[in-house]
């Protein structure tokens, strides 16, 4: 037998009950099962180190040097989208430290009335991840991502969506994410819900509501679709120059003739990177006869130089040339300033064997077409298979040919890897890492991409700039664990070079 407080209900005093230990057994049963009726259980996050770099899972605002683990929607504030490359600092009771890119140091605070059963650690695993943003959105459709890079719902937004815009609610009024109102916040004192139809769909707040049956347009929640991007007055469509025609050579070298010979080696992806971008070309309604492949033995330098200083002499001034190489890149060891391209009878122990670039760009000027799209994915180290023993400076040499004013204006640079950068190829992509992304960006990736243009089925080479920057340090981060970056740059101080398309109309 166990003794127990109690009360007397004839005269309102305490008294001692005599309670059985089963009965007692049976007591504390109860009320742990009361318990899990009453809490449902919460969303926990993965748990991370401190000095691990992240991702930010959801946009934060900041307003006054100060963000709320609650997250406080301030139109006011400062946003740091969701996707925002971090280092975890430290997790303390009522803090959360981070630092950005820039190394800007944020403080996130807890309030525990806001989230009263989880831990600073849980908090941590929700506003952060390790996924990039690409991943981390790869279910979601185009609308969805505009929306959240706005930092604003819209109807028909998956609960997925909703998270990664606004971030986990408050736990003290939506203590589960399975129900269908969820609770945020603007300010202390201003609250408002993002509602869910049945399918899980966000339904269309108040304002959207009133909007729609003003204009006397109330589609069903499911029906709804927000527009990815409105066009603006200003925006003007790709040019279309009368008359113009396309070329492009198209340069691959995975196999050398002296392999082995000053310590040149063979490439696994290089020819396959010529292959893919001449059948992009082609799936871009380019003529066949208007492209000039080259892939390993027909990689002369004879070949190549044919191919530069009499096929292109067909362009006229009113076309766009396109150069892509992919293969090794090599600088002269006496000196470094001239810089080559390993043909396949390159003996790089005698530099002039190869092809210098300011020689393959002086071809190019002479054919005085309206605009030059260089390519080059010259240096690879995924997987210790590196192209070039100290990669291939192009940087150096752009800017020496821009003072010089050796290179007519309407021209376009993007290139892999600069000397300190390493690029790489893997075998889960066939490809080098700028190849693949810029693969990625004509499948359809690229178009209207981070609102650099509207959604049309055309890449303009902004939006090509704009996802190539994105998305290649994005893919070496996971493999390298440094994000490498692509040099995109122009010799023309023309805004409207970067609405040029690889489309043909």
């Amino acid at each position: 037998m166990m003794k127990k407080f109690g009360i007397n209900p004839n005269t309102n005093h305490f008294k001692i009950v005599t309670v059985s230990f089963p009965q007692l057994l049976v007591f504390i049963f109860a009320f742990v099962v009361s318990l899990s009726f009453i809490a449902p259980p919460v969303a926990t996050g993965k748990a991370f180190r401190k000095g691990t770099t992240l991702y930010t899972a959801c946009n934060l605002w900041k307003e006054k040097g100060q963000i709320w683990a609650i997250n406080f929607k301030s139109i006011k504030g400062t946003l740091i989208p969701a996707g925002t490359r971090v280092k975890l600092v430290q997790v303390k009771r009522k803090v959360i430290t981070f630092k950005t890119l820039d190394n800007t140091r944020h403080t996130i605070y807890i309030r525990f009335k806001y989230h009263p059963r989880m831990k600073p650690m849980d908090l941590a695993g929700l506003i952060f991840t390790d996924q990039p943003f690409e991943t981390l959105t790869r279910n979601l459709t185009p609308n969805e991502i505009a929306a959240i890079r706005k930092g604003t719902d819209q109807a028909g937004m998956s609960k997925e969506a909703v998270l990664i815009c606004y971030g986990y609610p408050a736990e003290h009024r939506t203590p589960n994410i399975e129900k269908n109102i969820w609770y945020y916040w603007k300010n202390r004192r201003k609250s408002f819900t993002v509602k869910f139809d049945s399918s899980g769909r966000s339904m269309p707040s108040k304002a959207e509501m009133r909007k729609m049956a003003a204009d006397k347009k109330m589609p069903p929640p499911k029906q709804y679709q927000a527009p990815l991007i409105a066009a603006s007055a200003a925006y003007q469509p790709p040019p279309v120059i009368s008359g113009r025609k396309n070329w492009a050579v198209i340069v691959g070298v995975s196999e050398y003739q002296y392999t082995g010979k000053g310590g040149l080696t063979n490439l696994v992806f290089a020819d396959d990177d010529a292959r893919a971008v001449y059948k992009m070309l082609r799936d871009n309604g380019w003529s066949n006869s208007n492209l000039k492949m080259l892939i390993n033995r027909d990689a002369t330098h004879r070949n190549i130089m044919i191919a530069l200083d009499s096929w292109l002499t067909k362009a006229g001034p009113r076309d766009m040339i396109i150069l892509f190489w992919s293969g090794h890149g090599f600088p002269d060891p006496e000196d470094p300033e001239k810089v080559y391209f390993a043909c396949y009878d390159t003996d790089i122990s005698i530099p002039a064997t190869g092809y210098r670039m300011d020689k393959v760009c002086m071809s190019l000027a002479e054919r005085n077409a309206a605009n030059v799209i260089v390519m080059a994915d010259t240096c690879h180290a995924g997987k210790l298979i590196t192209r070039g023993k100290k990669g291939i400076s192009m940087v150096k040499n752009i800017e020496k040919m821009k003072r010089r004013k050796s290179i007519p204006k309407g021209w376009i640079f993007m290139v892999g890897a600069d000397s300190d950068r390493q690029a790489i190829e893997h075998s889960s992509w066939s490809n080098g890492a700028f190849t693949h992304c810029l693969l990625d960006a004509f499948k359809g990736k690229a178009d209207g991409f981070e609102s650099m243009g509207v959604q049309d089925g055309v890449i303009t080479m902004n939006e090509l700039r704009a996802y190539m920057n994105s998305a290649m340090p994005n893919l070496t981060q996971k493999v390298l664990g440094v994000a490498k970056r692509p040099i995109i740059t122009t010799s023309s101080g023309d805004p409207d070079i970067w609405k040029l398309t690889l489309k043909v109309k």
